[in-house]
């Protein structure tokens, strides 16, 4: 099954519509930045996200980036920033390539 790195979007309308659970059916690992927890926790999100990221659940794997200052990240917000970094780390790691 793939692994998937997760964005701020999509993790917040899975929850708000209550289908946040299917990810662990679709993803072998499903990877979130922290930037992406932090954006997902601001007081600007719903309440019922903020809720979900409080206790996130067991299957949800939260991770640092490196802070690479990458110049082709900068129009990016932190959340996709960062979760490309994550990317890049987990490809470095795993010996893909993007």
């Amino acid at each position: 099954m793939p692994i998937v790195i997760a964005d701020t979007g999509p993790i917040n309308y899975l929850v708000l519509i209550g289908h946040v659970d299917v990810l662990p059916v679709l993803f072998e690992q499903i990877i979130m930045p922290l930037a992406v927890r932090d954006e997902l926790s601001a007081p600007a999100a719903p309440l019922t996200v903020r809720n979900w990221i409080a206790i996130p659940p067991a299957w949800l794997e939260l991770r640092a980036a490196n802070q690479q200052n990458d110049a082709s990240l900068a129009d990016l917000g932190a959340g996709e920033s960062y979760r490309q970094e994550i990317m890049d780390q987990f490809l470095s790691e795993h010996g893909g390539n993007g």
